[in-house]
């Protein structure tokens, strides 16, 4: 979507026009958009304004993808995805494959407010990324096939916080170098499986593992900037259903201040400050 403004600046009592645009290319059903104005008036320093838009297609399905979202082990989630179409009556489904024969994933036409849809049910019987597609057949010409993918992310026994932290640039200070991060690792489910090592192949970062009363504490220590300045802590459990878990963790690029150069450390930069007057 983009925007525009008639006028930068706009008199007391004066009108101005704010002028969106908005692409429908690929999409279907209701869509909703935006826009935040930022002005001077101290009484509405930010107005949003909301679009909500109803693209007409031959047929088409809302939501165009379904996600689960997290989930845990051994739940089983249901989802409805609604045909839309600009001429209801001439188009219907018809039926429903799951790409693949995934047996945790099954579906089936069925009606959502007198429309036709697809209702898609999920059994989590395994921890890690869900990643599935459906094959949707209507009796529209133009669109005899319709893809519905399905995502989400199964949960098992561990939760990491965060699963992903960031160093400073070493290159603004070279004290950075050996900064330290925190993992913490807990078991959702109170179960007696353990970590028993956390290690980054790469040797960006050394590691030291604890055991905490309600799970474990992973110290990132950064030795090294890795080449691409990104790494992987894998760490191992004794858990069958999730044998690594993956910390990840980047190193920031440093700053470009003036003319390219790098900024300046903030200490130093205190250091060259004048004292400030007292006011008496």
């Amino acid at each position: 979507m983009a925007a525009l403004s008639s006028a930068a600046e706009i008199p007391p009592g004066g009108e101005g026009v704010i002028k969106a645009t908005i692409s429908t290319r690929g999409r279907s059903g209701t869509l909703n958009k935006t826009v935040t104005v930022e002005t001077s008036d101290p009484d509405n320093r930010m107005v949003r304004l909301k679009l909500v838009a109803k693209v007409l297609v031959e047929a088409g399905l809302e939501p165009r993808a379904i996600s689960i979202g997290r989930v845990g082990k051994d739940e089983v989630v249901t989802k409805v995805a609604t045909l839309v179409a600009r001429d209801p009556s001439k188009v219907k489904l018809t039926g429903v494959e799951v790409v693949g024969d995934d047996p945790n994933v099954t579906a089936k036409i069925t009606k959502n407010n007198d429309r036709d849809a697809v209702e898609v049910t999920y059994k989590a019987t395994k921890v890690g990324a869900v990643r599935a597609t459906l094959k949707v057949s209507t009796t529209s010409e133009k669109h005899p096939t319709l893809d519905l993918p399905l995502h989400g992310f199964v949960l098992g026994n561990w939760e990491l916080m965060p699963r992903t932290v960031s160093f400073p640039s070493p290159e603004e200070d070279q004290d950075q170098t050996g900064s330290k991060r925190v993992v913490r690792v807990k078991s959702r489910t109170k179960s007696a499986y353990r970590i028993t090592k956390a290690v980054d192949p790469e040797g960006g970062v050394k590691t030291k593992l604890t055991k905490t009363d309600d799970g474990y504490e992973i110290e990132l220590i950064l030795k090294q900037v890795p080449e691409k300045r990104r790494g992987v802590v894998e760490i191992t459990t004794n858990d069958p259903d999730e044998r690594t878990l993956e910390a990840r963790y980047f190193v920031r690029r440093a700053r470009t201040g003036h003319r390219g150069a790098p900024p300046r450390p903030l200490k130093a930069l205190r250091r060259e400050l004048p004292p400030r007057p007292i006011k008496r």
